[in-house]
């Protein structure tokens, strides 16, 4: 053995139900370590944290599975069937968010296909054993249980002792993500090198390396017998990486909404209103992922240095460039449309003033006044049948004013030819 790991994956979801999902920490049918993970992360968030994050944020056991690894090929070709683990959900408590974080928890595994299932990892094809049926992928099983749908990228945190061979070696695939085991792909990249010469802890009991999406924390202690002294530890990564990957489906999930709305040229749907309602979303969420809010100042720049190593920034950028030209578009096609408007309401106009003085002229010629009224409110009626069929409900409105005002006319000028 080269060394021992508690292994976090984080999976952005969405939950487009209100299907309860699964049992809290204090309930007695949670398993013990499912327990005590969510506890612990509970009181450090309390400890940590200056906003009551346990009135937004909720945590769940949801069901123990077991690990299958198989190997990069694409043959399912297995290489371990024995790793146990289980999954918790944090969901926000507000109805109007509808994103959650997926924590894959696999404690105490030993390191010799911890690459291999990473690599299963950044392929999307986690597969897992639950109740001890045939294995399945993790996104179908969560989809069809628990209607939970996958909505970016996996995350992973590996909490592990110093291996006491090819140390570097190991930091490269883990970090990469890719498996150690495939001959053909040794991974030689300066970049990888930079991140593994980079220690960004804040405190004495670990180091830790960051990639785009993974986590390692070298832990000085690691004792084997006893979970809730490694989470003790771990606890403070593992909350910044839940506030940080849940700020980035946050702002993914806005992104998208956005991109949506880009994606049929022809939407005419498309509107300052529709800008607003994603904005408005999106800031209702602030609570659920604010990360500006730590207690302590070392804390904070370890969520700092997560976040940029994370790249929310770019995702952030992203979504407010992609909001602006949204904007910009969504302003143009109502000036637009607030000119064709204009457009058709003087055209309207100027039938509508034709066809009215074809009622006041036969005043002129002595017509009975029997015969006029009939033939106006006829035409009114017609018009009207136009207007509501063809025309905006605020184009109705003007001509229904314009329509009032030259029927008012009609009547006076009717009732002088008396």
């Amino acid at each position: 053995m080269n060394y021992k790991a508690d292994l976090y994956i984080m999976l952005p979801c969405s939950s487009s139900s209100d299907i309860k999902l699964g049992i809290p920490y204090d309930d007695p049918s949670c398993p013990k370590d499912a327990r005590l993970f969510m506890e612990e992360l509970s009181d450090r968030a309390g400890f940590e944290f200056d906003i009551e994050l346990h009135k937004i944020l909720k945590r769940y056991f949801l069901k123990e599975i077991v690990l299958r690894i198989e190997d990069d090929s694409g043959n399912d070709n297995l290489l371990d069937e024995k790793q146990k683990g289980f999954i918790v959900i944090a969901k926000s408590k507000r109805k109007h968010t509808s994103f959650c974080l997926l924590f894959v928890v696999i404690p105490n595994i030993d390191d010799k296909y911890i690459t291999d299932l990473f690599d299963q990892v950044s392929r999307n094809e986690i597969k897992i054993i639950v109740d001890g049926e045939e294995p399945c992928l993790l996104k179908k099983y969560i989809k069809e249980k628990y209607e939970l749908e996958i909505t970016g990228k996996a995350f992973t945190a590996s909490c592990m002792t110093e291996p006491q061979r090819e140390k570097e070696k190991e930091y490269r695939y883990l970090l990469s993500g890719e498996t150690r085991n495939n001959p053909n792909s040794t991974i030689k990249s300066k970049h990888v090198d930079s991140l593994i010469n980079e220690n960004h802890a804040q405190y004495e009991e670990y180091a830790l390396f960051l990639s785009d999406y993974c986590a390692l924390c070298i832990m000085k202690e690691f004792n084997e017998n006893d979970y809730k002294s490694r989470l003790k530890i771990e606890c403070l990564l593992l909350f910044i990486m839940e506030l940080v990957i849940l700020k980035i489906t946050a702002i993914n999930s806005a992104n998208n909404a956005i991109v949506n709305e880009f994606k049929d040229s022809e939407n005419d749907n498309c509107s300052l209103v529709k800008i607003k309602e994603i904005a408005e979303k999106f800031v209702k969420s602030l609570p659920l992922w604010d990360t500006r809010n730590f207690k302590y100042f070392n804390a904070q720049t370890e969520a700092n240095k997560i976040e940029d190593s994370f790249r929310v920034p770019d995702y952030f950028n992203n979504y407010e460039k992609n909001l602006e030209h949204f904007e910009n578009i969504a302003k143009i096609r109502d000036t637009l449309a607030t000119e064709k408007e204009a457009k058709s309401f003087g055209r309207l106009t100027i039938i509508v003033s034709i066809l009215a003085l074809f009622q006041i002229v036969p005043l002129f010629f002595g017509l009975p006044r029997e015969r006029i009224i009939p033939y106006g409110i006829t035409l009114l009626v017609a018009i009207m049948i136009v207007i509501i069929c063809f025309y905006p409900k605020e184009t109705i409105k003007k001509i229904g004013h314009l329509i009032k005002k030259i029927g008012c006319s009609i009547m006076r000028k009717t009732k002088r030819s008396r």
